[in-house]
């Protein structure tokens, strides 16, 4: 591919990151003549680069083309870490993935060898995958969806949290010496809350929440179209704010987190100390057969068979939820508020609680017009969210060297 100037990554760029990219849609944000949009998209497109994907009508009626970079522009590699497995995606610049598979991780015992293992473990399948790979020199970029705590500023996984052993590890630099890629690290609540502005229910959103209930509890803030990160690149870790009705302690080493409670480990925690206690329950089984086979998707099942037990605590759950929300509702007056995660399977049940909880507790202001969404979520959308990201952070002003 010849150099890309940058001006041209810069409409290359909107129009990847835009909904609807058309010409006037990328004057107006790139703050650029029509005229001068226009010589550079037809440079763009003679270069094989972007394409016509469409057509729009404008406000006084005129058609539009809808502009899209073309899928073979090139891939970006997205993955995401879990606690005992991870996964890889690859996502073309059409946005559509193109492979997607899970892997298992087998963690050391000792948390000192923790991080090691990890690199080791994914960059021997990455390599791997990308040896088989005939265009495998189109791969622009790695993105990295990580549980803890990342600063997406410098791409080090500050703090593993649910896995230990993990101290400023300088995950992008590590990763930029194997592969000599440009690399995008950040937090699964991040990387997911690009999923759904670029996929989801936040596409098309200035400014929504997203409220991620999975491994751990973190949230994304969309503002005016943009991720906030804070200062320190650790905006919305909502996980780590106390709630008094809370005693358990946190893996970051306070009591009453949210996350204790408001996390599939937790979760799963409350529901095998309510068994051990001896509560009638559909659930009772896994208290002889082998507790540590109890599952949300089993609890699910419980709750649909109107299990008390799944019910009662369900709900309690939905109250700590809602608790969450208004958190983020009264900081951030946000649009709209998406509940994702592997959590939100328990939609039915947590649904009315969340909106009770939040209408006693947010002024009705801030309500109007404002809706809660529960996400129809997928185990892979952390790990395409990185990979999107990835090509996002390649096509942007912060990527030290233009492409080539």
């Amino acid at each position: 591919m010849k150099n890309i100037d940058r001006g041209e990554l810069n409409i290359l760029h909107t129009i990847f990151t835009q909904n609807i990219p058309t010409r006037n849609s990328i004057s107006r944000k790139v703050n650029l003549s029509l005229l001068k949009v226009s010589s550079i998209l037809k440079i763009l497109e003679d270069r094989g680069l972007i394409i016509k994907a469409g057509k729009t009508r404008t406000k006084s009626g005129r058609p539009s083309y809808i502009y899209s970079l073309r899928s073979d522009f090139g891939y970006s590699a997205g993955i995401s870490l879990g606690l005992d497995s991870f996964r890889i995606v690859f996502v073309n610049s059409a946005k559509e993935v193109i492979y997607n598979e899970v892997f298992p991780l087998c963690i050391p015992t000792h948390p000192d060898n923790h991080g090691n293992s990890i690199v080791g473990q994914i960059t021997d399948v990455l390599q791997d995958i990308l040896d088989k790979k005939p265009d495998n020199k189109q791969l622009l970029a790695l993105g990295f969806a990580l549980p803890g705590m990342v600063n997406k500023r410098s791409g080090t996984w500050f703090r593993g949290l649910q896995i230990s052993g993990i101290n400023n590890m300088p995950v992008s630099d590590i990763f930029l010496d194997r592969f000599h890629l440009p690399v995008f690290a950040d937090d699964m609540s991040r990387t997911l809350t690009c999923w759904e502005m670029y996929k989801g229910n936040g596409k098309g959103v200035a400014d929504f929440v997203l409220l991620y209930v999975g491994i751990g509890l973190g949230a994304g803030i969309v503002i005016g179209e943009k991720v906030f990160y804070g200062s320190h690149g650790l905006g919305g870790e909502i996980g780590h704010i106390q709630h008094v009705k809370n005693k358990y302690r946190c893996s970051c080493g306070s009591i009453g987190c949210l996350e204790t409670v408001l996390s599939e480990p937790g979760i799963l925690r409350i529901f095998r100390e309510r068994l051990k206690e001896g509560v009638i329950s559909y659930l009772q089984r896994y208290t002889y057969e082998n507790m540590e086979a109890l599952t949300l998707e089993k609890i699910l099942i419980a709750a649909e068979h109107d299990d008390r037990l799944s019910l009662t605590v369900l709900h309690e759950i939905g109250e700590y939820l809602g608790d969450a929300c208004a958190i983020l509702i009264k900081l951030y007056d946000p649009k709209k508020l998406i509940i994702s995660g592997a959590v939100a399977m328990f939609k039915e049940y947590l649904k009315e609680s969340v909106d009770q909880v939040v209408m006693q507790r947010v002024l009705p202001e801030m309500l109007e017009g404002f809706e809660i969404v529960f996400s129809e979520y997928r185990p892979d959308q952390e790990a395409i969210g990185a990979a999107l990201c990835a090509v996002e952070y390649v096509l942007s002003k912060n990527n030290p060297e233009p492409l080539k």
